[in-house]
């Protein structure tokens, strides 16, 4: 144990890893092979696997039992049949584990039925392979009318967003005479030989693939699969929104038939249709503000809700007497969001997006990118569109959409914003008929308990920025990660979160290896700590927001990744570790953590305050 010491010092003076494995195998029950002793000192980082719960054995899967004879499954011995007994028993966990695989650029999926409630499960795990450049394709089948139609559609919504965005998700519906019956999950790497696959009984549906009786074998490599996959792929059409429309229908019809074979299908369970949305008591109340406001002839108005309050919601319920609605935002992650959330309160209606990649200009609701429409606006006729929604309009007084809003000549054209003041002192209102229709504020939302109260903590900062230029509205990034990453204020960090904070936290970073950095030396310090961002050495984004709610993890370090769009209710601090210029950007990353959750009581906000000019 001496030695190991020693060595330790040596690896922590040359590598600086976040941490180590260190033991011995003792006993056949424990794994030893040979009468002998030899100690393991192996050094870790945070990332370098999805999971590294169980050690390290099996970082490597085709060398976690090297006393398998060539071209056997390791992964087969470690798992065994997977057959639903035991907390590993499951498929759902290990397709969440090769989904976030990096290594793995290719996934095919090739199952007879779809449920929305198994697709559901994998979403944001495909999403997520999805971003990183994965090519994913699905083919499924319309097989005695059970894939759900909701299913098709979300995979329809999901193929569109990121084929907008240069990914490559791609879905198929098997049109072959016979029935159709396969269940296979492949996963492979165009850069080396590793792959592996999971073959069996599990449709992809909850039951399928968590919590019903399946078998399904894993298999190491997975060369003749994918060869079979991609013939049945061939035969296949493209997914449509024409093509679920006329499924809808035909579905409907055929499960109400009293002889339908679906029904007495042994392990399918018919779900049913997606439940409506309905409004909160807050949108109820701006919905009846809407209407009066027409009712009074304006033809524009502002609502101003905090965040966490569900304007995208508000405008889709505002929606539903509409004809044709154009939904414009400055991000595609925004306009992919609000057309998830409008699919749910229009479930059956058509959906296009507009922006750089796609340009759907006859769908019943088009999502428009503001950068793309400034330039293609003149394309629509002026009455095209009898709703208009700007969501964040707090950006409207920008020329760019200045000249789109005196295109358009809906009949009502709403403004959505959290934050009605702009640091211009530009006046938003004329934009909108001077009428602001319905306002509810942070505090108005957390007296009515619509959000959760927060204790804020504003801390000195230790960096002086007045060395720092100041260019184009903010720091210089280099300057001021280099004054950012030093071991004071990671102390002075920790410090602060240990006295003030705890729980379940999100810390705002200034940059990519400012988040880094911060995950290492919070790892360093036994806080359980990782940091996700768009570069490649970011950990998983799902399974850190999964590890993040079932607290196995403490703290995720990021950028302006979560600003908007994620929701972990059970987030206890947002701890902000970069100079906060814009009180847009303050609200959306406190709003992370205001969303209401049972037994949360409160939110806690470390906020380090510098020497520099802020809105606060």
């Amino acid at each position: 144990m001496e030695l190991v010491g020693q060595v330790k010092e040596i690896l922590d003076q040359r590598f600086g890893p976040d941490g180590y494995n260190v033991g011995f195998n003792s006993g056949s029950a424990g794994g030893q092979t040979i009468d002998h002793l030899h100690l393991h000192v192996i050094p870790r980082y945070d990332g370098d696997v999805p999971d590294p719960r169980g050690g390290i054995r099996y970082v490597i899967p085709e060398r976690g039992n090297y006393l398998l004879p060539p071209g056997t499954s390791s992964i087969e011995s470690q798992f065994g049949l997977l057959d639903g007994r035991g907390s590993s028993g499951f498929l759902r966990p290990e397709l969440e584990r090769c989904l976030d695989d990096r290594s793995y650029d290719q996934v095919d999926f090739v199952v007879s039925f779809i449920m929305r409630s198994g697709l559901s499960l994998l979403t944001d795990h495909m999403k997520e392979a999805l971003r990183r450049g994965a090519r994913v394709r699905v083919l499924t089948s319309d097989y005695l009318d059970i894939t759900d139609p909701d299913a098709l559609t979300d995979l329809f919504d999901m193929q569109e967003s990121f084929w907008a965005e240069g990914s490559s998700l791609k879905v198929r519906i098997w049109k072959g005479s016979l029935s159709f019956h396969p269940k296979a999950y492949l996963f492979s790497s165009s850069n080396s030989e590793k792959s592996e696959g999971f073959i069996g009984s599990s449709n992809l549906s909850r039951s399928g693939i968590h919590g019903g009786v399946e078998w399904n074998v894993a298999l190491q490599r997975v060369d003749r699969p994918i060869e079979s996959f991609a013939h049945l792929w061939e035969t296949g059409t493209d997914l449509t929104e024409a093509f679920i429309s006329q499924y809808r229908d035909r579905r409907v019809v055929s499960l109400s038939h009293p002889q339908s074979e679906a029904k007495e299908l042994v392990g399918v369970e018919i779900e049913p249709p997606r439940e409506n949305a309905t409004p909160t008591p807050i949108q109820r109340e701006a919905l009846t503000a809407l209407k009066k406001t027409r009712e009074e002839g304006f033809r524009a108005g502002l609502v101003v809700m905090a965040t966490g309050l569900g304007k995208p919601w508000l405008s889709a319920f505002d929606a539903l007497g509409s004809e044709r609605v154009l939904f414009i935002a400055h991000r595609d992650e925004i306009l992919n969001q609000s057309r998830d959330i409008f699919r749910h309160v229009h479930p059956h209606a058509t959906f296009g997006l507009f922006n750089g990649m796609t340009k759907d200009k006859v769908a019943r609701f088009t999502f428009a990118s503001i950068q793309t429409l400034k330039n293609h606006h003149q394309s629509f006729a002026r009455d095209a569109f009898d709703y208009v929604v700007i969501d964040e309009f707090h950006h409207a007084a920008a020329a760019t959409y200045r000249s789109v809003i005196e295109y358009f000549e809906p009949m009502f054209l709403l403004g959505l914003t959290a934050t009605p003041e702009r640091m211009d002192g530009a006046n938003l209102l004329t934009l909108c008929d001077d009428n602001l229709v319905f306002q509810c504020d942070l505090v108005e939302g957390i007296t009515r308990h619509e959000l959760v109260p927060f204790h804020y903590k504003g801390l000195k900062d230790s960096v002086d920025f007045e060395p720092i230029p100041w260019r184009n509205g903010k720091f210089d990034p280099l300057m001021l990660t280099s004054a950012f990453e030093t071991q004071e204020r990671a102390r002075e960090s920790l410090d602060a979160w240990k006295v003030h904070g705890n729980g379940r936290t999100l810390g705002f970073c200034c940059s990519i290896t400012h988040a880094d950095f911060m995950a290492r030396y919070f790892s360093k310090h036994g806080i359980r700590s990782v940091a996700v961002h768009s570069g490649p050495t970011s950990a998983s984004r799902m399974a850190s927001i999964e590890q993040l709610t079932a607290g196995t993890l403490d703290v995720i370090f990021t950028v302006d990744l979560f600003n908007e769009g994620l929701d972990v209710p059970l987030l206890e601090t947002v701890l902000m570790l970069r100079p906060t210029e814009s009180p847009v950007v303050f609200l959306q990353q406190l709003g992370r953590g205001l969303r209401t959750a049972a037994d949360k009581e409160s939110l806690s906000v470390i906020d380090f305050i510098g020497n520099h000019r802020s809105f606060l």
